[in-house]
């Protein structure tokens, strides 16, 4: 019961405090590369390396402008076989909320952050999002919006 109340309190902190979308914005022109003919998608190996090192709350920023710069939410992926879909199909024929919140966890776990997916039934509609932690700090990751915040003990 517990367990429910926290997720219940971390649903009702990302959804009451919300979310700024122009907080959200930044520079997202490093996840292109320049080519002569326009810009090419930025690699799930460059986007590891221009979000290392940084503390969960910047790597929270520099993965969701990845994901902000290049989002589709498309529906019919609901029907694709593969699970999770990979970075390039993700990115390439978009996904909905749970390919996106694996996409954020398996960031983030290559990045040395611990992170898990977390499912509710809004309604009628599931849902997925990626929480990401580490010493008492968590990061919610829906889709194209973040929050993060310290937990005091």
């Amino acid at each position: 019961m517990e367990k429910i109340w926290r997720l219940g309190v971390l649903f009702a902190l990302f959804f009451v405090l919300g979310i700024l979308t122009s907080m959200l914005a930044g520079d997202i022109s490093h996840f292109f590369i320049k080519q002569s003919g326009g810009y090419e998608f930025a690699s799930e190996e460059q986007t590891l390396q221009r979000c290392s090192n940084l503390s969960l709350e910047k790597t929270a920023k520099c993965l969701n402008n990845f994901v902000v710069s290049n989002y589709d939410y498309n529906s019919s992926a609901l029907n694709a076989t593969e699970r999770p879909l990979s970075t390039k199909n993700l990115f390439t024929y978009g996904g909905v909320c749970f390919d996106y919140a694996m996409f954020y966890i398996n960031m983030s776990k290559r990045l040395g952050f611990d992170a898990e997916e977390v499912s509710a039934i809004i309604g009628n509609t599931p849902h997925s999002i990626a929480l990401l932690s580490t010493n008492g700090t968590y990061c919610i990751l829906d889709q194209t919006k973040f929050k993060c915040f310290k937990v005091k003990k």
